[in-house]
C-alpha cells in the first residue's frame, strides 16, 4: 500500500504579456492533489484524486500605455479605455485504475471524471458602475471510461490496443452587462428597425439571445488507438500505429457571447465570439516510425498524418441581420469591426520528425532533430495559424565522466504558409499576414558534477545575439514599445543562466 498527498501554491505577482491585450497583475493557484495505489491479488489498484483553485486578474493599464480602441460618447469609452477582468476557476477529479498482467503482456482499465467551472468578468477602474459578465458558472463535466492492452505477441511482434469514451457535459448560467442593463432603463431607445443600431441595444440583443437559448450541450466522444510494433533485428524495429482523438469545444468557444479578444492564447489581435452549436473536433491519425541504433549511431525518422474533421478555429461572419450586434459591438465598442467566430472547420497535419546521432571519436559526440509539419484546411485554400517551420537543430557534445559542454545550432526555415483567416485583416488593427524569415541561433549548455551530491548546470542561449523572430510568438500589443502593434515579437537575446542542484 502507498499514500501520497501534495500541496501547491503558486503565488504570481505583475507580468508583462504583449501579445495579449491585458497584461497579468496576480495569479493565486492552489493545488491539492493525492493517491492510493495498492494490490490485491494479482491485481494493480491506483485511485487519483485533485481539486485545484485559481483566482486571477489581468489589466491594460498598470504595466503599459492605456490603449483607446473606442470612441463611443459613453463613459466606460471616453478617453482611454481602461480595463480589467477578474477570473475564477475550479477544478475537480477523481480516477480509478486496475492494471494486471495476462499471457504476454499486460492489461489496464480505469474510469475518472473531473468537473470545471469558470467565472470571469470585466471591469473599468474609472467607472466602477461598468461590467460585463463574461462568463458564469460556465461549467464542463467530464465522465470517461478506457482500457488498454500491451502484448508481445512473439519475440518480434508487439501490439497496443486502448480505447476510450468520454461523456462531455456543458451548461453555463445567464450573463449580464451593464450596456445592456442601460438598455433597459432606456425606454425608447431600442426601437425595432432602428439603424444604426445603438451600442447598448446591440449588447441587450446579444445578452438576451444568449440567456434565452438551450445553453446545455452534450458531446459522446470515442477514442482508439492501434500501434503495432515490429523488431526486426537487434539494431532494427519499425512501428505503424493508427488512432481516433476527439475533442470537445472548451467554454470559450462555446460561451463567448460578446466579442472580445478573449480566445485562450492565441494572440492573433482578433475579436472572438463563441458558439453554442459547435462539434467536437476529430481527428484520425496514421503513423509510420523506423528506429535504426548500432553501438556509435542511431537514426530514427517518423512520418505522420492526421485527418481532423470539425477542427475548431475562427472564421469571418457574414454580413446578415443575425449577425449585425456582434458585428457592430465589436466594431464600435472593442476596437474590431471584422470579429471571427469560433467554427468547424476541416483540416490536416503531415510532416516528418528525425532524430539521429554519431559517436565522434574521443570524447565528442553529435546528435541532430529535425522536423516539418505542414497545416492545411481542407475546406478552402488556406493554411492553419501557428505551424511551426522547418527546423534542424544539431549539437556538438564534449563529454566526460562527470559532465558535458554542448554546443548547439538551432536553424530555422522561412515559414510562408500563414493563415489568411486570421491575420489577412486590413480592417483590422493588426495586419500580420507576413512570412517569417530563417534563423541561424547559437547557444552553449553543460552541466558538471562538482561531487558530494552537488551538480552545476549553465548556459548561454542566443550566444551571438543573433535578431530573429520565431513564428511561433505572438504579436505586439503594447502601445509605445520598439515593436509595433501587430508585429511579430523578435525572439530573446543573449540569455544566461546558472543553476546549482543538490541530490541526497
Amino acid at each position: 500500500h502507498e499514500v501520497g498527498i501534495e500541496y501547491t501554491h503558486v503565488d504570481t505577482g505583475e507580468s508583462g504579456n504583449p501579445v495579449l491585450p491585458l497584461d497579468l497583475a496576480f495569479f493565486d493557484t492552489d493545488i491539492v492533489q493525492g493517491h492510493y495505489d495498492f494490490r490485491v491479488g494479482e491485481v494493480d489498484f491506483s485511485i487519483r484524486a485533485f481539486h485545484m483553485d485559481v483566482v486571477h486578474q489581468m489589466d491594460n493599464y498598470r504595466q503599459r500605455q492605456t490603449p483607446d480602441f473606442s470612441a463611443l460618447p459613453l463613459p466606460p469609452f471616453i478617453g482611454t479605455d481602461r480595463r480589467f477582468v477578474d477570473v475564477e476557476s475550479e477544478a475537480t477529479g477523481v480516477g480509478l485504475e486496475a492494471a494486471y498482467a495476462v499471457s504476454r503482456g499486460r492489461v489496464s482499465f480505469g474510469v475518472d471524471a473531473r468537473f470545471d467551472e469558470h467565472e470571469a468578468v470585466v471591469g473599468d477602474p474609472d467607472v466602477p458602475p461598468f461590467f460585463i459578465e463574461n462568463f458564469n458558472q460556465a461549467e464542463t463535466d467530464t465522465y470517461s471510461a478506457y482500457g488498454e492492452w500491451l502484448a508481445a505477441l512473439n519475440s518480434a511482434w508487439q501490439l497496443e490496443l486502448g480505447f476510450r469514451y468520454t461523456r462531455v457535459e456543458q451548461d453555463a448560467g445567464a450573463v449580464d452587462a451593464q450596456p445592456a442593463q442601460f438598455a433597459d432603463a432606456m425606454v425608447g431607445l431600442c426601437v425595432p428597425g432602428r439603424m444604426p443600431v445603438p451600442p447598448p441595444c446591440a449588447v441587450r440583443a446579444l445578452r438576451n439571445r444568449f440567456n434565452a437559448a438551450d445553453r446545455s450541450r452534450n458531446a459522446d466522444l470515442f477514442d482508439w488507438l492501434a500501434r503495432l510494433r515490429w523488431q526486426m533485428q537487434d539494431s532494427f524495429s519499425a512501428e505503424l500505429g493508427f488512432a481516433r482523438k476527439s475533442r470537445a469545444p472548451s467554454y470559450i468557444e462555446r460561451y463567448s457571447w460578446i466579442p472580445l479578444e478573449v480566445n485562450a492564447g492565441l494572440g492573433d489581435g482578433n475579436n472572438y465570439v463563441g458558439r453554442l452549436d459547435l462539434d467536437p473536433e476529430v481527428a484520425h491519425k496514421a503513423e509510420l516510425g523506423l528506429d535504426w541504433r548500432t553501438a556509435k549511431s542511431y537514426v530514427a525518422p517518423r512520418g505522420f498524418y492526421h485527418r481532423i474533421d470539425d477542427y475548431i478555429q475562427g472564421a469571418a461572419l457574414m454580413m446578415n441581420p443575425f449577425n449585425m450586434p456582434v458585428i457592430g459591438v465589436s466594431g464600435n465598442a472593442n476596437g474590431d469591426s471584422t470579429p471571427l467566430q469560433f467554427s468547424n472547420v476541416e483540416a490536416e497535419l503531415y510532416g516528418v520528425d528525425v532524430v539521429a546521432g554519431y559517436d565522434l571519436p574521443g570524447p565528442w559526440r553529435t546528435d541532430l532533430a529535425f522536423s516539418y509539419v505542414r497545416g492545411k484546411r481542407r475546406d478552402i485554400n488556406d493554411d492553419l495559424f501557428r505551424i511551426a517551420p522547418p527546423t534542424l537543430r544539431m549539437t556538438l557534445a564534449w563529454e566526460w565522466l562527470h559532465g558535458f559542454v554542448q554546443f548547439e545550432t538551432v536553424m530555422r526555415d522561412r515559414q510562408t504558409h500563414v493563415s489568411d483567416a486570421l491575420t489577412l485583416d486590413p480592417a483590422n488593427r493588426n495586419n500580420n499576414n507576413r512570412a517569417t524569415p530563417g534563423s541561424i541561433v547559437l547557444n552553449l549548455r553543460g552541466q558538471a558534477e562538482l561531487g558530494r551530491g552537488f551538480e552545476l548546470n549553465f548556459g548561454v542561449e542566443n550566444l551571438l545575439d543573433h535578431r530573429y523572430r520565431d513564428h511561433l510568438a505572438g504579436f505586439n500589443r503594447v502601445l509605445g514599445s520598439d515593436v509595433a502593434v501587430g508585429q511579430r515579437l523578435p525572439g530573446p537575446g543573449v540569455n544566461g543562466y546558472l543553476g546549482l542542484a543538490y541530490r541526497w
